[in-house]
C-alpha cells in the first residue's frame, strides 16, 4: 500500500512539475531567453480588453484615443466580475503579444474551445472564424472548435487579436489553456494529449465492459452495473473535456451545444452513480441520507442541463460542483471508516476515489479561475483505473486461490463421490442380480440393451446377451412372431397412446413348458421420443397353472350342469372324427377343416381350451392326416380319463341313455302304486328298486379325495402316494354323507402328524402312503383309513390330554391303551401348540366320531410306532341293523 501511495503522489508531483516547467510569463514586449523560446508555453495572462466593440488588428494600431479598458486573463473569464467591465458586457476585442524567435522555424498556436463565437487574427491575418460573434444572444451564432495555427513569424512578436462573444454561456474565454511554441513541439504535445486521452478512454472502456459482463453473469448483484455506468459517464466527460478534446478533434463541424449538454449530463450521472455505488459496496459505512441528497442535487442539475439553455446550465454548475466536492469529502471520510474496519478492497478504492476527488477539485478551481494550474483529470482518472485494476488483480488472485482450494475440494469430493457411485452401483447391481423379476431394455430394433438383470437368464432359461433380438427368446410360430413384432414397433412409432399400443402386445409368451409374463413401460428421451421399452420379465408358469386349475373347475362344473348335452357332443364328435379319417385325401381336406373348425368352437364353449388350441394348431398344418385326427381323439379320451372321478363319463358307454329323476318322483311312484292297490310283492320290488337307484358309489360321494390328498401333501412339502380300494361300492348318500365327508380329517392328520419328513423315514420309502379301503360285510359298511407313518405314541397322547385338562393323573393311570388312543376324539384335543391350515383346532376328529356314533357305528385304532396307523370305521347298513346292534 505504501508503494502504491508513493506512485500516486509521484504522478501528481510530475503533473505539477510539468506545469511549472511549461508555465511562463507572456506579456507583450517581454523577451525570454533563447532556450525558453524553444518550449511549449501557456498563454494565460496580459490580454488587453476592449469591452463592447469589435476592432480588427489594423483598427487597434490606428486608434489613438481608445485605450484598453484593462488587462484580463481570457481563460474561463467571468465577465460580470472583470474589473475592467463595469457594465457586464459579454463581447469585445482582446489582444496580446508573444515573443518568438523567427529563426526557430514555424511556430504553432494552440487555440482550444472558446465559448460562444470567436475570430482570431495573428499578425493581421485571420486564421479562425468560429460562429458569428455578436453584441447579444440573438446576434450571436455560437460555434466552438479546437484549432492549431501554423505560422512562420517574420518578426520576434506574434500579435494576436480575438473577437469574442459569449451570450449563450455563463463564462467567456477558453476553458483550457492556450499554448504556443515551435510547431513541431505543439504538434508533438497535441498528439501526446490525444494519445493520453485515448489510453485513458481505452482503460475506462475495458473496465466498463468488464463490469457489464460481470453483471450479466451475476444479475443479482447490482454493483458491477452501476460501476459500468460510472465508467461510461467518465468516457463522455473525457472525450469532451479531456486534454486532447477528442470529440472536437474528430468532428469537422461539431454541434457545440449538443457536445456541451453531453458533457454536463455525464457529470451528474457520474457523481450520482459513484455515490450510489459506494453505498452498495459499503452499506454499513456510507450514510443513506448522504447518497439521497447527492442523488437529488444530481437529478436537479440533470434537469437543468437537459431542458434549460446552456447559460443557466453553466450558471448552475458552480453550486452543483460545490455540493459534489463537499459530498466527496464526506464520502472520503466514510470510506476511511471502511478502511479502518479492514473491509475488503476498501484501501485501494479509497485511494482511487481520493485521486478522482483531487483531480476534480483541481479542474473545477481551474475552470472557475480560482487557481492557475493545468487539467489533471486524465491523470486522476488513470490513477483511479490503475488502482481499480490492482484491486481486481488482487480479487482475481484471491479468486484463483479459492478456485484452487475449491478444485482440490472438488477433486476430493469427486473421489468420494466416485467411490459412493461405485459402491451404490455395486449395491444396485447386487440388487438387480438377486431380484426375482427380470428387467431389460430393448431399442427400436427390438435388440436387448446392456445392463439387464441376472435374473433374466434364470427366468428365460437361457443365456441372455446384449444385442440379441428379444423375440428370438420365445417359442412362438412365425405368425405370432410377426404380430408381436408389429405391435412392439407400433409402440416406438408413438402414433397411439402408450396404454393402447402396449395393450396390443400379448403379455404372456411360451418358452418350452413354461409361461413368461411380460410387463412393458415406455422410456422417452429429452425430445419426448420413445427411446426404449423397459420390459419386466416374470415366470408366470405357476400363475397360469392356477388359472388353468380354476378354469378347469369351472369347466367341470359346466359339464356336470349340462352332462347330457356334453355326452351328446362327445358322442357326435368322436363319431365324426372316426368318419373323417376316410376323407384325408385331397378332396376331403376342406370337409375336415370345416369339421375341425366346428369342433373347436364347441369345445371352447365348454371351456376345453387345450383341446380347442390343439385343433387351432392342426388348422395351421398344410395337410391334415389321419394321425392328426387320432391325436385329437386321444386328447379327448385323456381328458375324460383324467377327470373320471368327477365326470364319470365312460367313452365306451356314450350311447347309453341317461335320465334324471328327483326324490319326489320316487314318492309319487310309491303313492300311486299304493293308491291303485298294487300287491305287497310289487311294492317291495319298487321299494328295493328305489333304494338301489338312490345309492351312489363311495367314490362319487367322497369326491376327488385323491387330488385333495396330493394337493395338501404338496402344501406341506411331502411326497405321498394315495390308494383307494372299493370305491365303486354303492352306498346310501343320505345316510353316510357325514361320515364320508369327515374322512378328510383323517387324511389331514395323516399328512400333518403321521407321515414323516423324507429324512425321518429311515429304511422306509421316502414317499409316504395313505390308503382307503371300503367293503361290506355282515350288513355293515366298513372303511379303513391308514398310513405308513410314525404311528401314535400313547404316552404323548396322555401327556397332551393332561396338559389340556381333558383328564387328570388318576384317570390317566386307570386308562387302557385303547382308551388313551381314543382321547384324540375328545373336543379340543390337539398335539399342535399353534393352529395351522391343516390341523390344530381339535374339532375334526371329534366331528368324525360324532358322525359315526350317531349311525350306531364304531371306530377302532391300530397303531405301531414307526409302522403307521389305521382307523377302522364300521357302520350298520340299515336302520334295523343299527337297532339290533344297539
Amino acid at each position: 500500500m505504501i508503494r502504491i501511495t508513493g506512485i500516486i503522489l509521484g504522478i501528481f508531483l510530475c503533473g505539477f512539475e510539468a506545469y511549472a516547467f511549461r508555465h511562463g510569463p507572456s506579456s507583450a514586449g517581454m523577451q525570454n531567453a533563447a532556450e525558453e523560446l524553444q518550449k511549449v508555453r501557456v498563454i494565460n495572462e496580459s490580454w488587453q480588453a476592449y469591452w463592447g466593440d469589435f476592432y480588427e488588428p489594423q483598427d487597434l494600431r490606428s486608434l489613438e484615443t481608445r485605450k484598453p479598458d484593462g488587462w484580463v486573463k481570457l481563460d474561463n473569464l467571468n465577465p460580470a466580475s472583470a474589473p475592467s467591465n463595469p457594465e457586464g458586457l459579454r463581447h469585445g476585442t482582446f489582444r496580446t503579444q508573444l515573443a518568438v524567435d523567427p529563426k526557430a522555424g514555424p511556430y504553432g498556436v494552440y487555440i482550444p474551445v472558446l465559448r460562444g463565437a470567436s475570430k482570431v487574427w495573428i499578425n493581421d491575418k485571420l486564421y479562425i472564424s468560429e460562429g458569428v460573434p455578436g453584441s447579444s444572444a440573438d446576434a450571436e451564432t455560437p460555434k466552438m472548435k479546437v484549432n492549431v495555427i501554423k505560422i512562420a513569424p517574420e518578426s520576434s512578436i506574434l500579435d494576436i487579436v480575438v473577437h469574442h462573444s459569449s451570450y449563450n454561456f455563463f463564462l467567456m474565454g477558453n476553458y483550457m489553456p492556450m499554448k504556443y511554441g515551435p510547431y513541431d513541439k505543439i504538434d508533438e504535445w497535441r498528439d501526446g494529449a490525444i494519445l493520453r486521452d485515448v489510453f485513458v478512454l481505452s482503460s475506462v472502456l475495458i473496465m466498463a465492459f468488464y463490469h457489464f459482463a460481470l453483471y450479466l453473469l451475476r444479475t443479482q448483484r447490482k454493483e458491477p452495473l452501476f460501476f459500468g455506468i460510472f465508467c461510461m459517464a467518465l468516457m463522455v466527460i473525457t472525450s469532451v473535456r479531456g486534454e486532447g478534446t477528442l470529440l472536437f478533434h474528430f468532428f469537422e463541424n461539431p454541434n457545440t451545444i449538443l457536445f456541451y449538454r453531453f458533457d454536463f449530463i455525464a457529470f451528474p450521472v457520474a457523481v450520482g452513480v459513484m455515490f450510489y455505488y459506494c453505498r452498495l459496496l459499503y452499506p454499513e459505512q456510507i450514510w443513506a441520507w448522504l447518497v439521497k441528497t447527492i442523488l437529488s442535487f444530481s437529478a436537479i442539475f440533470f434537469a437543468v442541463v437537459a431542458f434549460a439553455p446552456t447559460y443557466y446550465a453553466e450558471l448552475a454548475l458552480m453550486p452543483y460542483q460545490l455540493s459534489a466536492v463537499l459530498g466527496g469529502f464526506t464520502l472520503l471520510f466514510l470510506l476511511g471508516k471502511a478502511v479502518r474496519k479492514k473491509e475488503e478492497g476498501s484501501l485501494l478504492f479509497c485511494l482511487g476515489f481520493a485521486a478522482i476527488l483531487v483531480g476534480s477539485i483541481n479542474d473545477i478551481l481551474s475552470i472557475q479561475g480560482v487557481i492557475d494550474t493545468i487539467v489533471i483529470s486524465h491523470m486522476s482518472l488513470f490513477t483511479f483505473i490503475l488502482l481499480q485494476s490492482i484491486l481486481l488483480s488482487k480479487r482475481f488472485s484471491k479468486a484463483f486461490a479459492m478456485l484452487e482450494v475449491a478444485r482440490a475440494e472438488i477433486r476430493e469430493l469427486n473421489a468420494g463421490l466416485e467411490k459412493k457411485v461405485e459402491d451404490r452401483t455395486k449395491t444396485i447391481r447386487m440388487i438387480l442380480d438377486h431380484v426375482q423379476s427380470g428387467f431389460l431394455l430393448v431399442d427400436q430394433t427390438l435388440s436387448i440393451q446392456p445392463g439387464f438383470t441376472k435374473s433374466c437368464s434364470v427366468i428365460l432359461g437361457q443365456d441372455v446377451k446384449a444385442g440379441t433380438n428379444f423375440l428370438s427368446l420365445f417359442d412362438i410360430n412365425d405368425r405370432d412372431r410377426v404380430n408381436m413384432q408389429m405391435s412392439m414397433e407400433q409402440v416406438f412409432d408413438d402414433i397411439f397412446p402408450e396404454e393402447v399400443s402396449i395393450g396390443q402386445i400379448k403379455n404372456r409368451q411360451p418358452i418350452g413348458d413354461r409361461q413368461i409374463l411380460l410387463q412393458m413401460a415406455v422410456i422417452r428421451d429429452e425430445n419426448d421420443q420413445v427411446k426404449w421399452l423397459l420390459i419386466t420379465v416374470n415366470d408366470a408358469t405357476h400363475t397360469v397353472k392356477m388359472e388353468k386349475e380354476a378354469k378347469l373347475s369351472q369347466t367341470l362344473l359346466k359339464i356336470l350342469q349340462s352332462q347330457v348335452n356334453f355326452k351328446s357332443l362327445l358322442r357326435e364328435s368322436l363319431r365324426d372324427l372316426e368318419q373323417a379319417k376316410n376323407l384325408v385325401d385331397q378332396e376331403g381336406q376342406k370337409d375336415i377343416r370345416i369339421l375341425l373348425h366346428t369342433l373347436k368352437g364347441n369345445f371352447a364353449a365348454y371351456g376345453l381350451d387345450d383341446i380347442a388350441h390343439q385343433i387351432h394348431k392342426m388348422e395351421d398344418s398344410p395337410t391334415l392326416t389321419a394321425d392328426h385326427l387320432d391325436e385329437l381323439i386321444a386328447s379327448i379320451h385323456q381328458f375324460l380319463e383324467a377327470h373320471s372321478d368327477i365326470l364319470h363319463i365312460d367313452p365306451g358307454s356314450l350311447d347309453e341313455k341317461v335320465y334324471r329323476l328327483f326324490d319326489n318322483d320316487f314318492s309319487t311312484l310309491q303313492e300311486q302304486l299304493e293308491a291303485n292297490g298294487a300287491s305287497q310283492a310289487l311294492l317291495n320290488l319298487c321299494s328295493s328298486w328305489i333304494d338301489k337307484a338312490k345309492k351312489v358309489s363311495f367314490s362319487d360321494l367322497v369326491g376327488p379325495i385323491n387330488k385333495n390328498t396330493l394337493r395338501i401333501a404338496k402344501q406341506v412339502g411331502k411326497d405321498i402316494e394315495f390308494v383307494m380300494e372299493g370305491g365303486e361300492e354303492p352306498i346310501d348318500p343320505e345316510r353316510l354323507q357325514y361320515v364320508v365327508h369327515s374322512l378328510i380329517h383323517l387324511i389331514r392328520n395323516s399328512i400333518d402328524h403321521g407321515i414323516e419328513e423324507a429324512y425321518e423315514r429311515g429304511d422306509k420309502s421316502e414317499t409316504g402312503h395313505i390308503r382307503i379301503k371300503v367293503w361290506r360285510e355282515s350288513n355293515r359298511f366298513h372303511i379303513d383309513v391308514g398310513d405308513d407313518g410314525r404311528g401314535i405314541d400313547p404316552e404323548i397322547i396322555k401327556k397332551v390330554a393332561m396338559s389340556k385338562d381333558l383328564i387328570n393323573e388318576e384317570q390317566a393311570a386307570e386308562m387302557s391303551r385303547e382308551d388313551i388312543l381314543k382321547l384324540i376324539f375328545r373336543p379340543g384335543f390337539s398335539t399342535r401348540d399353534e393352529v395351522s391350515a391343516l390341523s390344530g383346532r381339535g374339532v375334526g376328529m371329534s366331528a368324525l366320531e360324532e358322525a359315526v356314533l350317531e349311525l350306531g357305528g364304531k371306530i377302532n385304532i391300530e397303531t405301531e410306532k414307526g409302522a403307521g396307523t389305521t382307523f377302522h370305521i364300521s357302520v350298520p347298513e340299515e336302520t334295523g341293523a343299527m337297532e339290533m346292534a344297539a
